[in-house]
């Protein structure tokens, strides 16, 4: 199955903390600049989840990044089936959640700014015609 990471998996029960649904990227990270938030056409949810891993005593927290619309009954308090990598407990997946918001997003963003870039050639190349000397008219 394709976006899967490959990790010696361990399943266990998590309980969800938290779920914060990401519906807006701004590109770059750079504050001292300003970037247009891009509105995700697909927007996602980050999940926390707290666990107790069979290799350790004490709770950990991870999160997984899923598709929005992939478990619509989600909701913190609520007890999920998990895999996690057994050598780092916080890298987990919650097995039947959807992940194309990566995808979607990366299609969104290149058809916005292949749309803006024909946009600016075509004005180009009115400024380039409407500066050329017309035959037939002096100067």
């Amino acid at each position: 199955m394709p976006n899967q990471p490959r990790f010696n998996r361990g399943p266990a029960q998590a309980v969800v903390r938290n779920i914060t649904t990401v519906d807006t990227i701004i590109e770059g990270g750079d504050t001292r600049s300003y970037s247009m938030p891009i509105k995700l056409a697909h927007p996602y949810h980050i999940v926390e989840l707290q666990f107790t891993p069979a290799e350790r005593s004490e709770p950990v927290v991870a999160v997984d990044a899923i598709d929005q619309d992939s478990l619509p009954n989600l909701k913190p308090g609520q007890f999920v089936n998990i895999e996690y990598d057994r050598a780092n407990p916080r890298v987990v997946r919650i097995p039947g959640a959807t992940r194309q918001f990566e995808h979607q997003a990366l299609h969104q963003i290149g058809l916005e700014y292949g749309f803006a870039l024909v946009v600016l050639l075509l004005l180009l190349l009115f400024a380039a015609r409407s500066r050329r000397p017309r035959k037939g008219f002096a100067r």
